[in-house]
């Protein structure tokens, strides 16, 4: 199992269009703030994006690792390498996990450079200003990955189960709209999306879109103008939640596409 996790971990280096779809979306996100001001207005610094767009980056960067996981625990499914394996006396456990295993660690490793860069590029081009501070981004980036890596165990499980990288590769924009959709309230007219959101964790987008959300409340000084403060606690209750589902769910997606991939007809 080891050599075919080395033998992943390198063709996952390899693979220019893992590099071209994240410098891709990176580009997109980093222009959405480059172009976002206006001559009249003073700069925008990066942390005063944060609480806007934090949530669509991270639909963006969900974007991104779905199409990673499809595009490189999949690859050997076109060309029936896996197959070969398979009738070399490889045991389906090892051709299964030395394929999960290496996504599972590339692919949210992948979705936090491509959601916190733009904001770092930017704060080092622009400063970071002190709408919410870098240990709070961070903070709200890392816990996201949680869900991400359960997102990652189904595209995965999905992977498997099709045999097509390109329906998975498909399948991965439904979560990112979902999860911008659900943090921008465009989904959340929905009853069964809104009571959803009532309880994030039950859901791997509804946990990302929580997670790049803050709650505020804005005051109006003398002048009418409006300032907006934003609370970006959260409450140790809706963390372990998130771990423990988030880690269940992987073993559960994880076990699901094994069982159909030791029983399935390799044809």
């Amino acid at each position: 199992m080891l050599d075919i996790m080395r033998f992943q971990f390198r063709q996952l280096i390899r693979k220019k269009i893992v590099y071209a779809l994240s410098l891709l979306i990176f580009a997109v996100l980093f222009m959405i703030m480059f172009f976002s001001g206006t001559a009249e207005e003073p700069v925008t610094t990066a942390s005063e994006f944060a609480p806007e767009m934090l949530a669509v980056f991270i639909g963006c960067a969900a974007l991104a690792a779905g199409s990673l996981v499809g595009m490189v625990s999949g690859d050997d499914m076109s060309d029936k390498t896996i197959n070969h394996e398979i009738m070399a006396g490889r045991s389906r456990a090892a051709s299964y996990l030395g394929r999960v295993i290496p996504v599972l660690i590339a692919a949210p490793i992948v979705s936090l450079i491509v959601c916190g860069a733009p904001f770092l590029l930017y704060g080092k081009l622009y400063g970071w200003g002190d709408t919410l501070s870098v240990s709070v981004v961070l903070t709200r980036c890392l816990l996201a990955m949680l869900p991400m890596l359960r997102l990652c165990a189904f595209m995965a499980m999905l992977t498997f189960i099709t045999k097509n990288a390109l329906i998975t590769v498909t399948a991965a924009m439904a979560p990112s709209f979902l999860t911008v959709g659900l943090a921008t309230g465009a989904a959340q007219s929905s009853a069964i999306f809104g009571k959803i959101m009532e309880r994030p964790w039950l859901l791997s987008v509804a946990d990302l879109a929580y997670y790049g959300s803050f709650d505020s409340w804005y005051t109006y000084d003398l002048n009418m103008k409006m300032y907006y403060t934003f609370y970006p606690s959260i409450p140790a209750a809706n963390i372990a939640l998130t771990v423990v589902l988030s880690l269940v769910m992987t073993a559960v997606y994880l076990f699901i596409g094994y069982h159909y991939f030791h029983y399935d007809d390799m044809d």
